[in-house]
Protein backbone atom coordinates (compact mmCIF):
# COMPACT_ATOMS: atom_id res chain seq x y z
CA UNK A 1 0.00 0.00 0.00
CA UNK A 2 1.34 3.44 -0.91
CA UNK A 3 0.10 6.91 0.01
CA UNK A 4 1.28 10.44 -0.57
CA UNK A 5 -0.12 13.92 -0.19
CA UNK A 6 -0.71 16.34 -3.01
CA UNK A 7 2.35 18.10 -4.38
CA UNK A 8 3.55 20.54 -1.75
CA UNK A 9 0.82 19.62 0.73
CA UNK A 10 1.67 18.12 4.10
CA UNK A 11 -0.64 15.89 6.11
CA UNK A 12 -0.30 15.49 9.84
CA UNK A 13 -1.56 12.11 11.01
CA UNK A 14 -2.84 11.50 7.51
CA UNK A 15 -5.20 14.45 7.23
CA UNK A 16 -4.75 17.88 5.68
CA UNK A 17 -5.01 20.92 7.87
CA UNK A 18 -7.73 23.40 6.97
CA UNK A 19 -6.99 26.79 5.52
CA UNK A 20 -5.38 29.27 7.88
CA UNK A 21 -7.45 32.10 9.37
CA UNK A 22 -7.98 35.28 7.43
CA UNK A 23 -4.97 37.51 7.13
CA UNK A 24 -4.73 40.02 9.94
CA UNK A 25 -5.36 43.73 9.40
CA UNK A 26 -2.12 45.46 8.21
CA UNK A 27 -2.13 48.08 10.98
CA UNK A 28 1.38 49.42 10.38
CA UNK A 29 0.86 49.87 6.64
CA UNK A 30 -2.42 51.73 7.06
CA UNK A 31 -0.94 53.87 9.83
CA UNK A 32 1.96 54.94 7.62
CA UNK A 33 -0.31 55.68 4.64
CA UNK A 34 -2.81 57.58 6.79
CA UNK A 35 -0.06 59.49 8.59
CA UNK A 36 1.55 60.59 5.33
CA UNK A 37 -1.84 61.81 4.08
CA UNK A 38 -2.63 63.59 7.34
CA UNK A 39 0.83 65.16 7.52
CA UNK A 40 0.44 66.42 3.95
CA UNK A 41 -3.00 67.90 4.61
CA UNK A 42 -1.99 69.43 7.94
CA UNK A 43 1.17 70.90 6.41
CA UNK A 44 -0.80 72.39 3.52
CA UNK A 45 -3.45 73.86 5.83
CA UNK A 46 -0.80 75.18 8.21
CA UNK A 47 1.09 76.71 5.31
CA UNK A 48 -2.06 78.38 4.01
CA UNK A 49 -2.89 79.69 7.48
CA UNK A 50 0.61 81.05 7.98
CA UNK A 51 0.50 82.74 4.58
CA UNK A 52 -2.78 84.42 5.49
CA UNK A 53 -1.34 85.54 8.81
CA UNK A 54 1.78 86.76 7.04
CA UNK A 55 -0.39 88.71 4.57
CA UNK A 56 -2.34 90.31 7.41
CA UNK A 57 0.80 91.17 9.34
CA UNK A 58 2.51 92.49 6.22
CA UNK A 59 -0.52 94.60 5.36
CA UNK A 60 -0.68 96.20 8.81
CA UNK A 61 3.04 96.81 8.93
CA UNK A 62 3.25 98.16 5.38
CA UNK A 63 0.23 100.44 5.77
CA UNK A 64 1.62 101.95 8.96
CA UNK A 65 4.98 102.53 7.34
CA UNK A 66 3.45 104.01 4.20
CA UNK A 67 1.27 106.40 6.20
CA UNK A 68 4.33 107.57 8.12
CA UNK A 69 6.29 108.12 4.93
CA UNK A 70 3.40 109.96 3.26
CA UNK A 71 2.96 112.20 6.31
CA UNK A 72 6.67 112.99 6.12
CA UNK A 73 6.33 113.93 2.44
CA UNK A 74 3.32 116.14 3.27
CA UNK A 75 5.44 118.02 5.82
CA UNK A 76 8.22 118.41 3.24
CA UNK A 77 5.65 119.65 0.75
CA UNK A 78 4.42 122.26 3.26
CA UNK A 79 7.87 123.69 3.94
CA UNK A 80 9.38 123.40 0.49
CA UNK A 81 6.40 124.15 -1.78
CA UNK A 82 3.32 125.46 -0.03
CA UNK A 83 4.95 128.27 1.91
CA UNK A 84 6.63 129.63 -1.23
CA UNK A 85 3.66 129.33 -3.58
CA UNK A 86 1.54 132.44 -4.49
CA UNK A 87 -1.94 132.47 -2.99
CA UNK A 88 -3.65 135.28 -4.84
CA UNK A 89 -6.91 134.31 -6.45
CA UNK A 90 -6.72 130.78 -5.33
CA UNK A 91 -5.97 130.85 -1.62
CA UNK A 92 -6.27 127.50 0.11
CA UNK A 93 -6.13 125.47 -3.08
CA UNK A 94 -3.58 123.34 -4.92
CA UNK A 95 -4.42 125.33 -7.98
CA UNK A 96 -2.30 128.15 -6.50
CA UNK A 97 0.78 125.92 -6.76
CA UNK A 98 2.51 125.97 -10.10
CA UNK A 99 2.64 122.65 -11.97
CA UNK A 100 6.42 122.96 -12.23
CA UNK A 101 6.74 123.09 -8.45
CA UNK A 102 4.53 120.01 -8.12
CA UNK A 103 6.56 118.19 -10.76
CA UNK A 104 9.86 119.09 -9.12
CA UNK A 105 8.63 117.93 -5.73
CA UNK A 106 7.28 114.69 -7.21
CA UNK A 107 10.57 113.95 -8.95
CA UNK A 108 12.56 114.50 -5.78
CA UNK A 109 10.16 112.59 -3.57
CA UNK A 110 9.67 109.64 -5.88
CA UNK A 111 13.36 108.85 -5.82
CA UNK A 112 13.71 105.58 -3.83
CA UNK A 113 11.28 103.94 -1.40
CA UNK A 114 9.75 101.93 -4.27
CA UNK A 115 7.40 104.79 -5.16
CA UNK A 116 5.90 104.23 -8.58
CA UNK A 117 3.37 107.08 -8.70
CA UNK A 118 2.57 110.36 -6.92
CA UNK A 119 -0.69 112.25 -7.36
CA UNK A 120 -1.92 115.58 -6.00
CA UNK A 121 -5.72 115.83 -5.63
CA UNK A 122 -7.92 118.78 -4.75
CA UNK A 123 -10.63 118.54 -2.12
CA UNK A 124 -13.13 117.24 -4.67
CA UNK A 125 -10.85 114.25 -5.47
CA UNK A 126 -9.75 115.50 -8.88
CA UNK A 127 -6.12 114.84 -9.77
CA UNK A 128 -4.38 118.21 -10.19
CA UNK A 129 -0.97 116.70 -10.91
CA UNK A 130 0.32 113.16 -11.44
CA UNK A 131 3.55 111.48 -12.45
CA UNK A 132 1.27 109.72 -14.95
CA UNK A 133 0.09 112.64 -17.18
CA UNK A 134 -2.85 110.64 -18.37
CA UNK A 135 -4.46 110.77 -14.93
CA UNK A 136 -4.51 114.59 -14.62
CA UNK A 137 -8.07 115.81 -14.43
CA UNK A 138 -9.48 112.40 -13.52
CA UNK A 139 -11.06 111.32 -10.27
CA UNK A 140 -9.42 108.01 -9.15
CA UNK A 141 -11.70 107.55 -6.12
CA UNK A 142 -14.97 109.35 -5.43
CA UNK A 143 -15.17 108.71 -1.68
CA UNK A 144 -11.70 108.22 -0.22
CA UNK A 145 -10.00 111.59 -0.96
CA UNK A 146 -12.88 113.78 0.30
CA UNK A 147 -13.17 111.61 3.41
CA UNK A 148 -9.45 111.96 4.11
CA UNK A 149 -9.68 115.74 3.62
CA UNK A 150 -12.72 115.97 5.86
CA UNK A 151 -11.40 113.82 8.74
CA UNK A 152 -7.73 114.71 8.36
CA UNK A 153 -6.82 111.04 9.00
CA UNK A 154 -4.48 109.37 6.50
CA UNK A 155 -5.61 106.14 4.85
CA UNK A 156 -3.58 103.31 3.33
CA UNK A 157 -4.53 100.03 1.72
CA UNK A 158 -2.64 97.14 0.13
CA UNK A 159 -4.05 96.34 -3.30
CA UNK A 160 -3.09 93.19 -5.24
CA UNK A 161 -2.40 92.87 -8.93
CA UNK A 162 -3.01 96.48 -9.91
CA UNK A 163 -2.13 97.86 -13.36
CA UNK A 164 -0.05 100.98 -12.68
CA UNK A 165 2.09 103.16 -14.94
CA UNK A 166 5.44 103.51 -13.23
CA UNK A 167 7.78 106.51 -13.28
CA UNK A 168 9.36 105.23 -16.48
CA UNK A 169 5.96 105.34 -18.19
CA UNK A 170 5.53 101.55 -18.42
CA UNK A 171 2.30 99.83 -17.41
CA UNK A 172 2.96 96.98 -14.95
CA UNK A 173 0.91 94.63 -12.84
CA UNK A 174 2.07 94.84 -9.24
CA UNK A 175 1.05 94.74 -5.60
CA UNK A 176 0.89 98.30 -4.28
CA UNK A 177 0.27 100.30 -1.12
CA UNK A 178 -2.15 103.12 -1.96
CA UNK A 179 -1.81 105.92 0.61
CA UNK A 180 -3.84 109.13 0.98
CA UNK A 181 -2.64 111.85 3.35
CA UNK A 182 -4.26 115.34 3.74
CA UNK A 183 -2.35 118.55 2.91
CA UNK A 184 -3.08 121.36 5.38
CA UNK A 185 -2.05 125.02 5.56
CA UNK A 186 -0.51 124.61 9.02
CA UNK A 187 2.92 123.23 9.86
CA UNK A 188 2.96 119.64 11.13
CA UNK A 189 4.24 120.69 14.54
CA UNK A 190 1.57 123.40 15.03
CA UNK A 191 -0.58 123.12 18.17
CA UNK A 192 -3.72 123.41 16.05
CA UNK A 193 -4.57 121.66 12.84
CA UNK A 194 -4.78 123.77 9.72
CA UNK A 195 -7.40 123.76 7.02
CA UNK A 196 -6.99 121.10 4.29
CA UNK A 197 -6.36 122.37 0.77
CA UNK A 198 -5.52 119.11 -1.01
CA UNK A 199 -4.57 115.46 -0.78
CA UNK A 200 -1.31 113.67 -1.48
CA UNK A 201 -1.70 110.18 -3.01
CA UNK A 202 1.35 107.91 -3.02
CA UNK A 203 1.59 104.45 -4.66
CA UNK A 204 4.45 102.17 -3.60
CA UNK A 205 5.41 98.83 -5.18
CA UNK A 206 5.50 96.02 -2.55
CA UNK A 207 5.36 93.05 -4.92
CA UNK A 208 8.77 91.70 -3.99
CA UNK A 209 8.35 92.40 -0.27
CA UNK A 210 5.00 90.62 -0.20
CA UNK A 211 6.37 87.62 -2.11
CA UNK A 212 9.33 87.37 0.26
CA UNK A 213 7.06 87.63 3.30
CA UNK A 214 4.81 84.93 1.91
CA UNK A 215 7.66 82.59 0.97
CA UNK A 216 9.39 83.06 4.32
CA UNK A 217 6.14 82.47 6.17
CA UNK A 218 5.38 79.44 4.06
CA UNK A 219 8.86 78.06 4.61
CA UNK A 220 8.61 78.51 8.36
CA UNK A 221 5.13 76.99 8.37
CA UNK A 222 6.14 73.97 6.28
CA UNK A 223 9.35 73.32 8.18
CA UNK A 224 7.71 73.84 11.55
CA UNK A 225 4.61 71.76 10.86
CA UNK A 226 6.63 69.06 9.11
CA UNK A 227 9.06 68.90 12.02
CA UNK A 228 6.31 68.68 14.60
CA UNK A 229 4.46 66.18 12.46
CA UNK A 230 7.55 64.00 12.06
CA UNK A 231 8.23 64.09 15.80
CA UNK A 232 4.64 63.16 16.52
CA UNK A 233 4.71 60.56 13.75
CA UNK A 234 7.88 59.00 15.16
CA UNK A 235 6.40 58.73 18.63
CA UNK A 236 3.14 57.29 17.32
CA UNK A 237 5.03 55.02 14.94
CA UNK A 238 6.96 53.50 17.82
CA UNK A 239 3.71 52.91 19.68
CA UNK A 240 1.96 51.51 16.63
CA UNK A 241 4.99 49.37 15.81
CA UNK A 242 4.91 47.91 19.28
CA UNK A 243 1.17 47.34 19.04
CA UNK A 244 1.59 45.81 15.57
CA UNK A 245 4.20 43.39 16.86
CA UNK A 246 1.94 42.41 19.74
CA UNK A 247 -0.97 41.94 17.34
CA UNK A 248 1.23 40.00 14.94
CA UNK A 249 2.46 37.75 17.73
CA UNK A 250 -1.08 37.13 18.95
CA UNK A 251 -2.21 36.48 15.38
CA UNK A 252 0.57 33.97 14.86
CA UNK A 253 -0.31 32.24 18.11
CA UNK A 254 -3.97 32.14 17.12
CA UNK A 255 -3.05 30.70 13.71
CA UNK A 256 -0.79 28.13 15.37
CA UNK A 257 -3.48 27.25 17.89
CA UNK A 258 -6.06 26.89 15.13
CA UNK A 259 -3.72 24.73 13.08
CA UNK A 260 -2.96 22.60 16.14
CA UNK A 261 -6.66 22.33 16.87
CA UNK A 262 -7.41 21.28 13.30
CA UNK A 263 -4.64 18.70 13.42
CA UNK A 264 -5.91 17.45 16.77
CA UNK A 265 -9.45 17.25 15.38
CA UNK A 266 -8.18 15.32 12.37
CA UNK A 267 -6.27 12.97 14.64
CA UNK A 268 -9.33 12.48 16.82
CA UNK A 269 -11.41 11.65 13.75
CA UNK A 270 -8.80 9.19 12.57
CA UNK A 271 -8.52 7.71 16.07
CA UNK A 272 -12.28 7.33 16.28
CA UNK A 273 -12.31 5.52 12.94
CA UNK A 274 -9.48 3.25 14.03
CA UNK A 275 -11.10 2.61 17.40
CA UNK A 276 -14.40 1.70 15.83
CA UNK A 277 -12.79 -0.63 13.30
CA UNK A 278 -10.48 -1.99 16.00
CA UNK A 279 -13.39 -2.97 18.22
CA UNK A 280 -15.00 -4.70 15.29
CA UNK A 281 -12.00 -6.67 14.12
CA UNK A 282 -10.59 -7.50 17.54
CA UNK A 283 -13.31 -10.00 18.35
CA UNK A 284 -13.29 -11.43 14.84
CA UNK A 285 -9.50 -11.83 14.91
CA UNK A 286 -9.55 -13.75 18.17
CA UNK A 287 -12.27 -16.06 16.91
CA UNK A 288 -10.46 -16.71 13.62
CA UNK A 289 -7.00 -17.22 15.09
CA UNK A 290 -7.68 -20.58 16.81
CA UNK A 291 -9.32 -22.39 13.88
CA UNK A 292 -6.68 -21.01 11.50
CA UNK A 293 -3.90 -22.34 13.68
CA UNK A 294 -5.65 -25.72 13.82
CA UNK A 295 -6.08 -25.76 10.05
CA UNK A 296 -2.42 -24.94 9.56
CA UNK A 297 -1.22 -27.68 11.92
CA UNK A 298 -3.52 -30.37 10.57
CA UNK A 299 -2.75 -29.63 6.92
CA UNK A 300 0.98 -29.82 7.67
CA UNK A 301 0.52 -33.25 9.31
CA UNK A 302 -1.68 -34.48 6.46
CA UNK A 303 0.83 -33.25 3.89
CA UNK A 304 3.51 -35.46 5.46
CA UNK A 305 1.19 -38.50 5.31
CA UNK A 306 -0.28 -37.85 1.87
CA UNK A 307 -0.32 -40.90 -0.43
CA UNK A 308 0.39 -38.93 -3.59
CA UNK A 309 2.60 -35.99 -4.52
CA UNK A 310 -0.38 -34.04 -5.87
CA UNK A 311 -2.28 -34.39 -2.59
CA UNK A 312 0.80 -33.35 -0.64
CA UNK A 313 1.25 -30.21 -2.73
CA UNK A 314 -2.40 -29.28 -2.33
CA UNK A 315 -2.24 -29.74 1.41
CA UNK A 316 0.93 -27.66 1.66
CA UNK A 317 -0.74 -24.94 -0.41
CA UNK A 318 -3.63 -24.99 2.06
CA UNK A 319 -1.11 -24.76 4.90
CA UNK A 320 0.60 -21.73 3.28
CA UNK A 321 -2.70 -19.95 2.78
CA UNK A 322 -3.72 -20.66 6.36
CA UNK A 323 -0.44 -19.17 7.54
CA UNK A 324 -1.09 -16.10 5.42
CA UNK A 325 -4.51 -15.86 7.05
CA UNK A 326 -2.83 -16.13 10.45
CA UNK A 327 -0.53 -13.24 9.53
CA UNK A 328 -3.52 -11.19 8.45
CA UNK A 329 -5.21 -11.95 11.77
CA UNK A 330 -2.00 -10.92 13.58
CA UNK A 331 -2.03 -7.65 11.70
CA UNK A 332 -5.65 -7.17 12.65
CA UNK A 333 -4.77 -7.71 16.29
CA UNK A 334 -1.90 -5.26 16.04
CA UNK A 335 -4.18 -2.78 14.31
CA UNK A 336 -6.77 -3.08 17.07
CA UNK A 337 -4.04 -2.60 19.72
CA UNK A 338 -4.73 -5.95 21.28
CA UNK A 339 -1.07 -6.39 22.24
CA UNK A 340 0.24 -5.02 25.49
CA UNK A 341 2.47 -1.99 25.11
CA UNK A 342 5.73 -1.88 27.07
CA UNK A 343 7.43 1.51 27.00
CA UNK A 344 10.98 1.95 28.24
CA UNK A 345 13.72 4.50 27.69
CA UNK A 346 15.29 3.45 24.40
CA UNK A 347 17.73 4.75 21.82
CA UNK A 348 15.79 5.53 18.65
CA UNK A 349 18.98 5.13 16.62
CA UNK A 350 19.53 1.59 17.90
CA UNK A 351 15.87 0.74 17.42
CA UNK A 352 15.95 1.97 13.82
CA UNK A 353 19.21 0.11 13.17
CA UNK A 354 17.70 -3.11 14.53
CA UNK A 355 14.71 -2.73 12.22
CA UNK A 356 16.90 -1.99 9.21
CA UNK A 357 19.06 -5.04 9.89
CA UNK A 358 16.00 -7.15 9.14
CA UNK A 359 15.53 -5.52 5.70
CA UNK A 360 19.05 -4.80 4.44
CA UNK A 361 19.51 -8.23 2.86
CA UNK A 362 16.10 -8.05 1.17
CA UNK A 363 16.92 -4.58 -0.13
CA UNK A 364 20.23 -5.70 -1.58
CA UNK A 365 18.52 -8.63 -3.32
CA UNK A 366 16.11 -6.19 -4.95
CA UNK A 367 18.98 -3.87 -5.98
CA UNK A 368 17.72 -1.09 -3.69
CA UNK A 369 20.39 1.12 -2.14
CA UNK A 370 19.79 2.08 1.48
CA UNK A 371 21.24 5.38 2.68
CA UNK A 372 21.17 5.72 6.46
CA UNK A 373 21.85 9.07 8.16
CA UNK A 374 21.58 9.16 11.93
CA UNK A 375 22.33 12.08 14.20
CA UNK A 376 24.89 11.04 16.82
CA UNK A 377 24.01 11.39 20.51
CA UNK A 378 20.30 11.52 19.78
CA UNK A 379 18.38 11.85 23.07
CA UNK A 380 16.77 8.74 24.51
CA UNK A 381 13.01 8.77 24.92
CA UNK A 382 10.19 6.71 26.35
CA UNK A 383 8.91 4.32 23.67
CA UNK A 384 7.99 0.73 22.88
CA UNK A 385 11.00 -0.57 20.94
CA UNK A 386 9.02 -3.37 19.30
CA UNK A 387 6.37 -0.99 18.01
CA UNK A 388 8.99 1.48 16.73
CA UNK A 389 10.70 -1.37 14.88
CA UNK A 390 7.37 -2.39 13.38
CA UNK A 391 6.78 1.24 12.37
CA UNK A 392 10.16 1.45 10.57
CA UNK A 393 9.68 -1.95 8.92
CA UNK A 394 6.24 -0.99 7.61
CA UNK A 395 7.52 2.31 6.19
CA UNK A 396 10.54 0.63 4.59
CA UNK A 397 8.40 -2.11 3.07
CA UNK A 398 6.02 0.56 1.81
CA UNK A 399 8.95 2.32 0.12
CA UNK A 400 10.22 -1.00 -1.33
CA UNK A 401 6.86 -1.74 -2.89
CA UNK A 402 6.74 1.72 -4.45
CA UNK A 403 10.25 1.31 -5.85
CA UNK A 404 9.41 -2.06 -7.36
CA UNK A 405 6.69 -0.30 -9.36
CA UNK A 406 9.20 2.17 -10.84
CA UNK A 407 11.79 1.61 -13.52
CA UNK A 408 14.50 3.46 -15.40
CA UNK A 409 16.31 4.87 -12.38
CA UNK A 410 18.56 3.72 -9.57
CA UNK A 411 16.37 2.69 -6.65
CA UNK A 412 17.16 4.31 -3.30
CA UNK A 413 15.71 4.50 0.19
CA UNK A 414 16.87 7.13 2.65
CA UNK A 415 16.39 6.67 6.40
CA UNK A 416 17.32 9.62 8.58
CA UNK A 417 17.03 10.43 12.28
CA UNK A 418 17.58 13.84 13.84
CA UNK A 419 16.43 16.07 16.65
CA UNK A 420 13.96 18.80 15.70
CA UNK A 421 13.37 21.00 18.74
CA UNK A 422 11.70 18.88 21.42
CA UNK A 423 10.94 16.08 18.94
CA UNK A 424 12.85 13.19 17.44
CA UNK A 425 12.29 13.10 13.70
CA UNK A 426 12.50 9.90 11.66
CA UNK A 427 12.32 10.28 7.87
CA UNK A 428 11.89 7.42 5.39
CA UNK A 429 12.24 8.62 1.80
CA UNK A 430 12.34 6.95 -1.60
CA UNK A 431 12.67 8.02 -5.22
CA UNK A 432 9.67 6.04 -6.43
CA UNK A 433 6.73 7.28 -8.52
CA UNK A 434 4.69 8.76 -5.67
CA UNK A 435 0.93 8.54 -5.17
CA UNK A 436 -1.84 9.82 -7.48
CA UNK A 437 -3.75 12.83 -6.23
CA UNK A 438 -7.08 11.04 -6.29
CA UNK A 439 -6.16 8.89 -3.27
CA UNK A 440 -4.72 11.70 -1.18
CA UNK A 441 -7.88 12.06 0.89
CA UNK A 442 -7.59 8.45 2.05
CA UNK A 443 -4.06 8.61 3.41
CA UNK A 444 -3.64 6.28 6.41
CA UNK A 445 -7.23 5.03 6.14
CA UNK A 446 -7.49 1.38 7.24
CA UNK A 447 -8.10 -1.35 4.65
CA UNK A 448 -7.38 0.96 1.74
CA UNK A 449 -4.78 -0.23 -0.76
CA UNK A 450 -3.78 0.53 -4.32
CA UNK A 451 -2.41 -2.99 -4.87
CA UNK A 452 -4.09 -5.80 -6.70
CA UNK A 453 -6.56 -7.99 -4.83
CA UNK A 454 -4.69 -10.40 -2.56
CA UNK A 455 -1.45 -8.41 -2.60
CA UNK A 456 -2.05 -6.39 0.56
CA UNK A 457 -4.39 -5.90 3.48
CA UNK A 458 -4.38 -2.09 3.56
CA UNK A 459 -3.34 -2.02 7.22
CA UNK A 460 0.37 -1.14 7.01
CA UNK A 461 0.15 2.63 7.20
CA UNK A 462 -2.90 2.53 9.47
CA UNK A 463 -0.85 0.50 11.96
CA UNK A 464 1.93 3.08 11.62
CA UNK A 465 -0.56 5.82 12.41
CA UNK A 466 -1.78 3.97 15.49
CA UNK A 467 1.76 3.37 16.75
CA UNK A 468 2.77 7.00 16.32
CA UNK A 469 -0.41 8.23 17.98
CA UNK A 470 0.10 5.91 20.95
CA UNK A 471 3.50 7.54 21.41
CA UNK A 472 2.03 11.07 21.31
CA UNK A 473 3.66 11.90 17.98
CA UNK A 474 2.64 12.76 14.43
CA UNK A 475 3.20 11.22 11.03
CA UNK A 476 2.85 12.92 7.70
CA UNK A 477 3.42 12.10 4.05
CA UNK A 478 4.97 14.51 1.56
CA UNK A 479 5.78 14.54 -2.12
CA UNK A 480 9.43 15.03 -2.98
CA UNK A 481 10.44 16.68 -6.22
CA UNK A 482 11.52 15.78 -8.81
CA UNK A 483 10.40 12.29 -7.85
CA UNK A 484 9.63 10.17 -4.86
CA UNK A 485 8.02 10.67 -1.49
CA UNK A 486 8.82 10.63 2.19
CA UNK A 487 7.13 9.80 5.44
CA UNK A 488 8.11 11.96 8.42
CA UNK A 489 7.55 10.65 11.94
CA UNK A 490 7.94 12.96 14.94
CA UNK A 491 8.12 11.46 18.44
CA UNK A 492 8.26 13.61 21.59
CA UNK A 493 11.41 13.53 23.69
CA UNK A 494 10.31 12.32 27.13
CA UNK A 495 13.06 13.00 29.65
CA UNK A 496 13.49 10.56 32.55
CA UNK A 497 12.53 11.62 36.05
CA UNK A 498 16.08 10.81 37.21
CA UNK A 499 19.42 10.02 35.49
CA UNK A 500 19.23 6.42 36.71
CA UNK A 501 15.80 5.95 35.18
CA UNK A 502 16.92 6.94 31.70
CA UNK A 503 20.33 5.19 31.80
CA UNK A 504 20.64 2.10 29.55
CA UNK A 505 21.36 -1.24 31.16
CA UNK A 506 24.69 -1.56 29.36
CA UNK A 507 26.09 1.82 28.40
CA UNK A 508 28.91 0.20 26.49
CA UNK A 509 26.36 -1.26 24.07
CA UNK A 510 25.27 2.18 22.84
CA UNK A 511 26.56 2.60 19.29
CA UNK A 512 27.00 5.73 17.29
CA UNK A 513 24.88 5.49 14.17
CA UNK A 514 26.59 6.20 10.87
CA UNK A 515 26.22 9.80 9.84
Amino acid sequence: MRFLSRRGAVFSAGTAAADSPARRFPLLRYFVATSVLVIGVVTALTGALFVRLADANFTDRTQSRSVAEAAHFAALFYYSVWLSSPSEGSEGSLHSVSPSSLETFAERTAFGLSIVQINFLDLDGTIVFSTDPGLIGTIPARETPPAVAHTGVPLASVERQQIVRDLAGALRSMDIVNTYVPLTDAPPDAPQEGSPYGILQMLQDVTLELALARSESLRVAVVGSATMAMVLFTLLFLLILRADRIIDGNHRRLVKQQEDLEVAQAQNIQSAKLAAIGQLVSGVAHELNNPLMAIGGLTELLADKASSRADSEDLRRIHMESQRAVRIVRNLLAFSHASRQEKTYVSINETVEAALDLRLYELSVKNIEAVVEMQPNLPWTLADAQEIQQLILNLCMNAEQALMESSGRAKKIWVKTEQAGEMIQITVRDNGPGIPDEVVGRVFDPFFTTKDVGSGTGLGLSICFGIVQNHGGTIRAENVRPTGARFVVELPIVSPASPEEGRPADESSVRSSPA
